[in-house]
């Protein structure tokens, strides 16, 4: 108000016009001088007034000036610097109103006419430093975008210290067996904090190097993303990805720990606890012994409960790992048990079907007592020991009870046991189904008895041999004798030499051999083909051989036999054996075990009748 007065009063005063006799500027005029600052003010005024209409001027022009500066331009410089010409031309105006400083104003007058260019200089000023210019809301944004950046990283440094620190690679690892689930959910959980981190600060880089998007936008969104950093709490994340995780290792401890339960092959449970070795497992990151197996179990409740009560998951995950070791360690040991007994076992059970099928071989009343005695275990004569296919099974059963209790020493030999037994009474049932009665197609009249037949069990199947066919057999020491109901010649007929009794393909000459002699010796060498390595040559040790098998005629039948074959290029015996080697050298391309083999069975089947 003044300084318009001023303004007014100075223009009509150049204009040579009283402005008292001016409507309604006159009755202002009046009034402003009835204040005595304005009073004095005038009489300032009238000794200058093309300066101070000058100044008012300048005043106007700069205030104009600012405002283009300011919401046209939009450039800080300029309204900075037009804001500072306003402020000088008020502090000029001041300087020409210094003279009422010394006039008889009253100070509260002269302090309202002194503060108007003063407040309004300030507000000037004001206007301008609090516009939000452009250069202003940029470095606010950057600061902004800064702290957002910084606090997205802190929170996920402090997330990946306290996964580190407490559920390290090397914890997750020992428990992953246990847990895979939870660990892959740990893992999960840490890599969606990371992306939420990581999301923040991408965002940070994405706004700094955007174009054409308004200061004012980017500030916004800058103050979005801040806010956004600050709801990252790494260390809550972290407390809760691994309390979460503490509760699912302790539900998979007691599910994988709760029962030790072993089942065999034979589909029936193990008593562990009776693996000694096993039956306990020290703790030693938890400071405690647990029990293995039967009702004093306890490992998956002493581990649960110490994972409960807060223990250090690295102290956990080495319990953990040592619990799952101990475990597949008796798994192990309990496998390579049952595997070896078994191994006796299928052997046993081959041999006794072996048994089965020469005792179905036989005809007549022969082979119906030979399965009674060998298959139904019904020789029950006083003082004979004579073993069947009923009481291998029984040891059998034995032995997989004792593996079920762990005994594994006494069911492996109990196994192993009943499969020699049966491999005793496939000898035995060879003797009877192929020797005896292919010694009785011969029309010879004796066979030895190999050590394996009991002799009393010998002398039980001469009534039924002779039943089956037209002979009479007794027992002679180690000898079973033969008589043929037929026989019109003397007793020398038991080597009978004619061509009624020679068959084509490979045979033997009975009055150098014994049919059964050669055919045993004939059965050891392809049992050892079956279990040489060399690629074309079956060795027989003679001195491994009971010395009635290591004969001179007997081997060079068996060297007469192997020549004829055309898949045999070399057959050597050794002079007086033993010691020495039968060795039979097979054509190039061709399987020794195969050789001998077919070799056997050509054997035994000139012996049958046709």
């Amino acid at each position: 108000m003044p300084i318009a007065a001023s303004f007014v009063q100075a223009a009509i005063a150049l204009a040579g016009v009283n402005a008292l006799e001016i409507p309604v500027i006159g009755a202002m005029t009046a009034l402003l001088q009835s204040v005595a600052v304005f009073d004095a003010a005038a009489v300032v005024f009238r000794n200058s007034p093309e300066a101070l209409l000058a100044l008012f001027v300048l005043v106007l022009v700069g205030w104009l000036a600012e405002g283009g500066a300011v919401f046209v331009l939009r450039n800080r410089t300029a309204g900075l610097g037009t804001a500072g010409f306003v402020t000088l031309f008020f502090a000029l105006f001041l300087l020409v109103y210094s003279p009422l400083f010394g006039a008889d104003v009253p100070a509260v007058e002269l302090a309202g006419f002194v503060l108007v260019p003063v407040v309004a200089s300030g507000a000037s000023w004001a206007a301008v430093l609090t516009y939000e210019w452009s250069e202003t809301l940029d470095e606010e944004t950057e600061e902004t975008l800064a702290a957002a950046e910084r606090r997205a990283d802190d929170a996920r440094d402090t997330f990946d210290a306290a996964i580190r620190k407490r559920a390290g690679e090397r914890v997750r690892e020992r428990v992953d067996t246990v847990v895979p689930d939870a660990v892959e959910a740990l893992d999960a959980r840490a890599a969606s904090f990371r992306a939420d981190c990581d999301g923040v600060t991408d965002e940070v880089a994405e706004l700094r190097s955007a174009s054409g998007v308004d200061s004012r936008e980017r500030n916004q969104r800058a103050d979005q993303l801040l806010a956004t950093a600050g709801d990252l709490d790494g260390q809550a994340a972290a407390d809760d990805a691994l309390e979460t995780f503490r509760t699912a290792l302790a539900d998979a401890v007691r599910d994988r720990f709760d029962d030790v339960h072993v089942v065999s092959r034979y589909g029936e449970a193990y008593e562990v606890r009776n693996v000694r070795e096993y039956a306990e497992l020290d703790l030693p990151s938890l400071g405690l012994t647990a029990q293995v197996g039967g009702n004093r179990h306890d490992l998956a409740d002493r581990i649960a409960a110490a994972i409960d009560e807060g223990t250090a998951l690295s102290d956990v995950a080495r319990a953990v790992e040592r619990a799952d070791e101990h475990l597949a360690a008796l798994k192990r040991t309990i496998d390579e048990h049952e595997s070896a007994v078994a191994e006796a076992t299928e052997a046993a059970e081959e041999r006794l079907e072996r048994v089965a099928a020469l005792t179905e071989s036989m005809d007549g009343a022969a082979g119906e007592r030979l399965s009674e005695f060998l298959v139904e275990g019904r020789f029950d004569r006083e003082g004979a020991d004579v073993p069947s296919a009923v009481g291998v099974r029984e040891r059998l059963r034995t032995a997989r009870e004792d593996l079920h209790a762990c005994r594994f020493d006494d069911a492996r030999r109990r196994a192993e046991g009943a499969r020699d037994t049966a491999e005793h009474l496939v000898a035995t049932a060879e003797f009877f189904a192929n020797s005896v009665v292919a010694t009785i197609e011969q029309r010879v009249e004796s066979v030895p008895l190999p050590p394996d037949v009991d002799r009393e069990l010998a002398a039980a199947m001469t009534v039924p041999i002779g039943r089956t066919h037209p002979v009479s057999a007794t027992v002679d020491e180690d000898t079973v004798r033969l008589r043929y109901e037929d026989d019109s010649v003397d007793d020398d007929r038991g080597a009978a030499d004619g061509p009624a009794h020679q068959r084509s393909g490979p045979s033997v000459d009975q009055t150098d051999a014994n049919v059964d002699d050669v055919r045993y010796l004939l059965r050891e060498l392809r049992d050892g083909a079956s279990t040489s390595s060399a690629d074309d040559t079956v060795e027989l040790q003679t001195d491994a051989l009971p010395e009635r098998y290591v004969t001179e005629p007997l081997l060079s039948a068996v060297e007469s036999l192997a020549s004829r074959r055309s898949d045999v290029v070399e057959v050597s015996i050794p002079a007086n054996a033993p010691p020495g080697f039968l060795t039979v050298v097979v054509a190039d391309g061709e399987s020794p075990k195969s050789v001998v083999a077919e070799l056997y069975d050509e054997f035994l089947d000139t012996q049958r009748p046709d």
